[in-house]
């Protein structure tokens, strides 16, 4: 059985990155952040994985789909 490499949190270590866009919306407007905390992933990836979805929403506190 081939083992499937684990991905590593894209905001992990980037949680500057995350408060700067956050901090952009008032509370309850933080929903608001998800087209830039996706468009940072697809800069930096080319492409936009269910794992980036799935940990964009839980920072959002969101449903993933």
């Amino acid at each position: 059985m081939t083992e499937l490499p684990t991905i590593k949190p894209f905001f992990a270590d980037k949680q500057d990155l995350v408060d700067e866009i956050l901090g952009r919306y008032p509370d309850y407007g933080q929903r608001s952040a998800v087209m830039p905390l996706l468009w940072e992933v697809q800069r930096a990836e080319r492409h936009i994985n269910e794992a980036r979805i799935a940990e964009i929403a839980t920072i959002l506190d969101m449903h993933p789909t």
